[in-house]
């Protein structure tokens, strides 16, 4: 991280495949964890995160279904 050293700590609960990622958008980075999903065929971050790294894009609208229904969500698209 630009010369800086940066540590991540978590604590594993599970077996799900968390890691520590570091995002990089220009000269931007932020250090955050990802749960990696093999059989995914999209990826998503929080709402929130492309505000930390000042991130455009296309605002889509995506019906989402689950084991608990299907949600309407607004996404980003870069």
């Amino acid at each position: 991280m630009g010369g800086n050293s940066a540590a991540c700590s978590w604590k594993s609960s599970g077996i799900l495949p968390v890691l520590p990622v570091i995002v990089q958008i220009g000269k931007r980075q932020e250090l955050t964890l990802a749960l990696f999903d093999s059989g995914a065929s999209l990826s998503f971050i929080a709402e929130t995160f492309p505000d930390k790294l000042n991130a455009t894009g296309e605002e889509i609208d995506l019906s989402v279904a689950g084991i608990h229904g299907t949600n309407d969500v607004k996404l980003m698209r870069n």
